[in-house]
């Protein structure tokens, strides 16, 4: 996201300017300009609370709208929270203080400022979740009313559906800066190695752009990646993000990622083979061809299999598109190793390596407490104990079946599946009990 878009920009000077125009009418410390603050923060947070997932730009968009220092970790335990919350059949407690001192134009003030900073949001996450354009609609509709009800007239209109005028200002509203991406990298869990390898390659490309800039020689050098680790270490997560962070440094042009295994590139006849791989390669001009499993391509060797004449189509279109075409290759660190000598074409192309190291215990415990944050359940100390020790026993035995946060994954998901067989009996459930995953949810999960 371009999060120097002019309707964000012009959100944070409305800020600015009605911050100073409560200071000039109520005073620095006033009540005031206090519940100003914490209602419009409130309203924000509640936009983004009622998104079916949080990043950080959202976080980032928070703060540069509204002047904040929040986390992506604060936001997350605040969003669900937020959910629950009927914002939109909430009055604000400026709005009952302006009313009651009688300042009214104040009041057309914070009124205006909600409108403008929503259309912001809007401008920004044109995909927005349908609550928050609900939430959005309501509010201002909700604050025209009380208005009314004070004044006999409404300050501000609001269109029926305002995000779909914004969404035609500019291509580049859904963007992401750089920044922004680099930060959601650094956001995942563990996978400390593949930061600083990831960073490394990304501080290359960023000295390189500079030297062309500058007309100087350029230092040739592969941008294609091996992916080597086991299964569930975040391979695809971190190749959907590169994918992003390449076509922001100029190396791709779409930015959008393309993932394959053996059975889109590799015919069961004669002829079949290199359209299916032209067809996939047409499909990732300007992104990443992420090929998981690689090394199936070249498994088998006999004369009924066409996985060697897939790699061989493979090279030659990396050659032909070298310069609008990344492609990574996944999978087991052994076997990768062994498909990277079955082509010497391969180990020429592929020379720069990400090793995926297994998440360690702690991480696949802090793992869990992220999904449970970011789909509104707790969690007390008995079970982020046991969930460790679980997480702990099972890194200590593992072997071939191990999946790291696939199994935390279906941890998660069993626990909520035991949460759900032991309130449905109740039909006056409280939304702490919704909302607490206790010890019994947890205790008998077995894992295959």
């Amino acid at each position: 996201m371009d999060l120097k878009y002019e309707d964000l920009e012009k959100a944070n000077r409305e800020w600015h300017q009605l911050q100073d125009s409560f200071v000039q009418e109520f005073g620095e410390s006033s009540k005031m300009l206090k519940e100003a603050c914490d209602d419009l923060q409130s309203y924000m947070i509640c936009l983004v609370g009622g998104e079916d997932e949080i990043t950080g730009t959202h976080v980032e968009f928070l703060n540069r709208c509204l002047d904040m220092r929040l986390s992506l970790d604060i936001v997350q335990q605040l969003a669900p929270n937020t959910r629950l919350f009927e914002i939109e059949k909430t009055i604000p407690k400026i709005m009952v203080s302006l009313k009651a001192a009688g300042k009214f134009q104040a009041m057309m003030g914070y009124i205006r400022l909600a409108q403008i900073m929503g259309c912001a949001y809007f401008s920004c996450f044109p995909e927005a979740a349908e609550l928050v354009h609900k939430r959005f609609q309501g509010y201002v509709v909700m604050l025209n009313n009380y208005e009314k009800n004070c004044t006999g007239k409404i300050s501000c209109s609001i269109d029926a559906i305002p995000y779909k005028r914004l969404q035609a200002a500019g291509d580049h509203a859904g963007e992401e800066s750089l920044e922004m991406l680099m930060g959601q990298l650094n956001e995942l869990v563990g996978l400390q190695s593949v930061k600083t390898e990831v960073g490394s390659l990304i501080n290359f490309i960023r000295v390189q752009n500079k030297r062309k800039e500058n007309g100087m020689v350029l230092s040739p050098v592969s941008l294609h990646l091996v992916f080597s680790g086991n299964p569930g270490t975040g391979k695809t997560t971190v190749a959907r993000l590169l994918s992003k962070i390449y076509c922001k440094l100029g190396v791709i042009s779409k930015g959008h990622l393309v993932e394959v295994d053996r059975t889109a590139l590799v015919g069961a006849y004669v002829g079949q083979t290199a359209p299916k791989v032209q067809a996939v390669i047409e499909k990732a001009l300007g992104g990443i061809l992420f090929i998981d499993e690689a090394y199936s391509l070249v498994v088998n060797k006999g004369d009924n299999d066409y996985g060697l004449e897939a790699v061989e189509v493979l090279l030659k279109a990396m050659e032909d598109h070298r310069d609008d075409l990344v492609v990574i290759v996944a999978g087991y660190p052994d076997l990768m190793e062994q498909f990277l000598e079955s082509n010497p074409g391969l180990r020429s192309r592929f020379n720069r390596f990400v090793n995926f190291e297994d998440y360690k215990p702690d991480e696949m415990a802090e793992i869990f407490a992220s999904m449970c944050r970011k789909q509104g359940y707790t969690c007390n100390d008995a079970v982020h104990e046991h969930v460790y020790r679980f997480f702990l026993d099972r890194y200590t035995a593992r072997d071939k079946s191990f999946a790291n946060a696939r199994d935390v994954r279906n941890f998660f998901e069993l626990a909520l599946s035991n949460q759900a067989n032991r309130l449905a009996s109740d039909d006056d459930l409280t939304k702490e009990e919704l909302e607490m995953l206790d010890i019994t949810d947890v205790a008998d999960i077995q894992l295959g």
